[in-house]
This record gives structure tokens, sequence and C-alpha cells, in this order.
């Protein structure tokens, strides 16, 4: 949710952002890279080719119970 927002902003304010998601069907539109982010070796592979000068990290559970967990 904060990700997804914050995307929004960031891209209505004219800068650049790759969002990397888990899950294609939740993705907001345009530079959206499907990608497991505890994969270390596809997210460096993603990052290595858009080479951020910003990396802002929204990932987190959804699942209320495994949080809690």
């Amino acid at each position: 949710f904060i990700g997804r927002n914050l995307s929004y902003k960031l891209k209505s304010e004219g800068y650049q952002v790759l969002e990397i998601d888990s899950n294609r069907d939740k993705t907001t539109g345009n530079n959206v890279e499907l990608c497991n982010v505890t994969d270390f070796n596809s997210l460096y592979k993603h990052l290595n080719t858009f080479g951020p000068k910003i990396i802002i990290h929204c990932a987190a559970i959804k699942n209320l119970p495994d949080c809690e967990e």
C-alpha cells in the first residue's frame, strides 16, 4: 500500500520509478519487475540493470496473523 502510493506520487512528480513486486497482478503499470526481494541474485540483476540512485524499501508481510507470529 505505501509503496504503490509512493510510486504514484513520484511518477506524477516526473521521477523515473522501477517497481519490484512479487505478484504482477498487483502492479501499477509501467516499469514493473516481477521479483522476490528475498532472492538476492534476482534482486541484484534487476537493480544492476536499472541503476537506481535511491532505493526505498516498502516490502512487507500483508497477512496480519503472519505479522503477529
